[in-house]
């Protein structure tokens, strides 16, 4: 184009799309699906990308051996779905949770922890463990007599 006179050029820009990314920081698992689909999660952290100014809408279905805690970041809170308006990168974290109590003893769970799932703490390990006592395992805890009697 040769200008030859003053002209008006006029250029429009779009976004393009952002991304949306899925954190796990918890001890627990599960997933994370979105409407509109684009993004699914299974334990480890997670992307997809979506247009400019689109609501997604994120759910979070724990594993049987955990619970949903929440969501944070993205303006999302609470346990139910997060819905977030894609305008930029954006990061969002669904944290879940160990249930104690499966019949698996797994993740961060301990003896002191989740006796039910791990079973009792080893009687000798020079520590009061939960679910001893002096009765139980005199060696960690001590003795149950007070001591003027059991001189």
């Amino acid at each position: 184009m040769t200008a030859n006179q003053a002209r008006t050029i006029t250029a429009t820009f779009a976004p393009g799309p952002q991304t949306l990314t899925v954190n796990y920081p918890g001890t627990g698992s599960g997933t994370i699906a979105s409407n509109p689909a684009g993004l699914s999660c299974s334990g480890a952290p997670c992307s997809g990308t979506f247009g400019y100014g689109q609501a997604v809408t994120l759910t979070a279905s724990p594993s049987v051996d955990s619970t949903f805690a929440g969501w944070s970041g993205g303006g999302c809170s609470g346990t139910f779905t997060c819905t977030v308006t894609v305008t930029s990168a954006t990061t969002v974290t669904a944290t879940f949770t160990l249930i104690c109590g499966n019949g698996v003893c797994d993740g961060s769970e301990t003896c002191d922890s989740c006796p039910s799932d791990c079973g009792p703490c080893p009687c000798g390990d020079g520590t009061c463990n939960g679910g001893e006592t002096c009765s139980t395992c005199p060696h960690d805890c001590g003795s149950c007599c007070p001591t003027f009697l059991c001189e």
